[in-house]
C-alpha cells in the first residue's frame, strides 16, 4: 500500500561524549549556543565560574517593561567569546504567570566570535518555566515522541503481566487510508483456547455505510468461523497462519496453536525501548515503549506502545495499555501508518 504522505523517518544518532566533544553548541560546525550556555552553565552543564552579568538599562519589549543586562564570557570547547544581551521582565512593573518577584526571560541577543568567524542571532522566548517540577524536568531529559534510538539502554522492561483472558474495545485510525476508522470488540481466552473479534469499518462494496463482521477461532478443534452480518453467511475453515492469534507449533509451518496474550498485543516479536513518561490523553500520562523491526528492501516497521500510569496525577496499578501506533517506512519514506486506542478489561 504505497499511500504514504512522504514523511521521512526521524533519525537518532548515538555518540559517546569525549573530552574533545563540543557540547556547548546545538549542532557541530556552527556557533549556535545551547541556551544553557547563555544562562550561565559550562559545556558539561556545571555552573560556569567565568559567566556573569551586569545591569545596563531599562527597556520595553512586546509592551512588557524590562530590565536589560549584558554579559561577556569565554567558551573553552569551541574557543569562542560570547557577548549576550538579556531582556527580562521588570518584576516591579509587570507580574507574569510566574510566582511573585520572579522575572520572565523574553529575549537573548547573542554575538559570538571564534577567530575570524562571527555569528549574530537572537533567541525569542515565548514560554518560560522557572524551576520546573519533576515531571517537566523528566520530560526535557527524554527523547522526543516517536524517535527510536538504536542500541539505546532501556531503563524499564516492557510489561509482561498481561492476563490470559482479555476483553478489549479498540478503535483504529488509518490516516493513509482516507482516515478510515475501524472499530472492534475483542475477546481472548487462552484458558479455553477461544477468541472472538467483532469489527466495524466502512463498507468496501458500498452496499451499506458500515460493514460488520465476526470471526471466532476455536483452537480446541482447530477451526475458525467468519460471519458476515449483512448477508448472514458463515464461512468455516481451518485455522491458519494468517490469523494474528495463531503461532506455529515447534516451528512447524503447517501446525498452529493459540498464541500468548503477549503475542496478541504485539509485545514479543520486537525489541522495545523505554522512552519515558509522556502525556497520552487528556489528564492521562503513559509510560511509552518504542520498537523497530528491519526487513529486506529497506523496510522498517515502527511501533509505539502507551501504557497509562497516572490519571489526574493519581498513580494507577497495574498499568493499562491504551494506545498503539504503528508505522511502516520504505527507503526512509512513510508508507503506512495506523493508531489504535484501546479500552481494556483484563480478566484473570
Amino acid at each position: 500500500m504505497n499511500v504514504g504522505d512522504g514523511q521521512r523517518k526521524p533519525d537518532c544518532t548515538r555518540q559517546v561524549i569525549t573530552p574533545d566533544t563540543q557540547t556547548s553548541i546545538i549542532e557541530e560546525g556552527t556557533l549556535f549556543l545551547k541556551p544553557s550556555i547563555i544562562l550561565g552553565f559550562n559545556p558539561r552543564n556545571d555552573r560556569n565560574p567565568l559567566w556573569g552579568i551586569r545591569y545596563e538599562s531599562n527597556g520595553n519589549l512586546r509592551d512588557i517593561p524590562t530590565n536589560i543586562f549584558k554579559s561577556c564570557f569565554y567558551i573553552n570547547d569551541i574557543n569562542a567569546t560570547a557577548k549576550v544581551t538579556y531582556h527580562v521582565s521588570d518584576v516591579t512593573k509587570f507580574q507574569a504567570y510566574l510566582p511573585a518577584n520572579e522575572s520572565l526571560i523574553l529575549q537573548l541577543d547573542v554575538n559570538i566570535t571564534n577567530g575570524e568567524r562571527q555569528q549574530v542571532y537572537t533567541y525569542n522566548v515565548f514560554r518560560y518555566i522557572s524551576n520546573p517540577n519533576e515531571i517537566w524536568e523528566r520530560q526535557e531529559l527524554e527523547t522526543p515522541s516517536g524517535v527510536y534510538c538504536l542500541n539505546r539502554t532501556s531503563e524499564k522492561p516492557v510489561p509482561i503481566n498481561i492476563p490470559d483472558r482479555i476483553i478489549s474495545n479498540s478503535e483504529s485510525s488509518l490516516p493513509t487510508l482516507n482516515n478510515s476508522i475501524f472499530s472492534s470488540h475483542n475477546y481472548f481466552d487462552n484458558e479455553y483456547q477461544f477468541s472472538r473479534f467483532d469489527v466495524w469499518f466502512p463498507d468496501p462494496e458500498g452496499e451499506s455505510d458500515w460493514f460488520h463482521g465476526t470471526e471466532m477461532h476455536d483452537f480446541a478443534v482447530g477451526l475458525s468461523y467468519r460471519f458476515n452480518h449483512a448477508n448472514r453467511q458463515c464461512t468455516v475453515r481451518d485455522i491458519g497462519g494468517d490469523t494474528f492469534d495463531a503461532v506455529p507449533v515447534n516451528g512447524n509451518p503447517n501446525l498452529f496453536q493459540m498464541s500468548s496474550s503477549q503475542h496478541l498485543f504485539l509485545m514479543d516479536d520486537i525489541t522495545y525501548q523505554y522512552t519515558g513518561e509522556k502525556p497520552c490523553r487528556d489528564r492521562v500520562w503513559c509510560n511509552v515503549w518504542i520498537g523497530e523491526n528491519y526487513y529486506r528492501n529497506h523496510t522498517v516497521d515502527h511501533r509505539e506502545w502507551y501504557w497509562a500510569t497516572r490519571i489526574n496525577n493519581i498513580e494507577i496499578s497495574p498499568w493499562i495499555p491504551i494506545k498503539l501506533i504503528g508505522k511502516r517506512y520504505v527507503s526512509g519514506v512513510l508508507n503506512y501508518t495506523f493508531e489504535t486506542s484501546k479500552e481494556n478489561q483484563f480478566i484473570k
